[in-house]
């Protein structure tokens, strides 16, 4: 085969892998708001049911609007940036972690296995995205990990004392500011 054949064939499926996501991404999000932007609260006659767990997620869902609306917009938000050479990765960075909760609920739910074969394929074609750039991925990773200075065992200590002090401090004062009044 052709050597500018088989990129233009691969470069095609990477792409849509990515469109199919996309898709699927910005319907899912939209659905989201539509679903649970309808002004309905949490149903408090179905507490006296026995519900499933999908019921229950749904309950949990319906509660608020905020965080349908959140995870909405961020499937939405990152299904464009797959469409783009540029931002592709920055999408895939979004809605991994979104798509690898929403696979949890569905099996700690009990979801239908529809909605969960939807995610997988979702979670698969982030995934191959990923490998596809896994050059520019490793890339990112080396320049986060790599040090750029050598630090001494003294420095280190110091840093680690202070760190830890640090976090004591942090944990009483958010211990002391929890315990004022609500706004309400």
């Amino acid at each position: 085969m052709n050597t500018n054949l088989k990129t233009q064939l691969t470069n095609g499926i990477e792409f849509g892998f990515r469109f199919y996501a996309f898709t699927l991404f910005c319907v899912y999000g939209v659905g989201k708001v539509v679903q649970f932007g309808g002004g309905e609260k949490f149903p408090t006659e179905m507490l006296n049911q026995d519900m499933t767990g999908q019921q229950v997620m749904w309950l949990f869902f319906g509660y608020s609007l905020s965080y349908p609306l959140f995870i909405g917009a961020s499937q939405v938000v990152g299904g464009i940036l797959l469409l783009f050479e540029r931002t592709k990765l920055l999408g895939v960075l979004i809605l991994l972690p979104i798509i690898t909760n929403i696979i949890i609920l569905d099996l700690i739910y009990h979801v239908n296995v529809g909605a969960l074969l939807y995610a997988a394929s979702l979670l698969f074609s982030l995934c191959f995205v990923m490998y596809w750039e896994r050059k520019k991925v490793v890339e990112v990773l080396l320049v986060i990990i790599r040090q750029t200075k050598k630090w001494t065992i003294q420095e280190k200590a110091i840093q680690f004392v202070i760190g830890v002090l640090f976090s004591i401090i942090l944990f009483f004062a958010v211990r002391i500011f929890s315990n004022l009044p609500t706004l309400n």
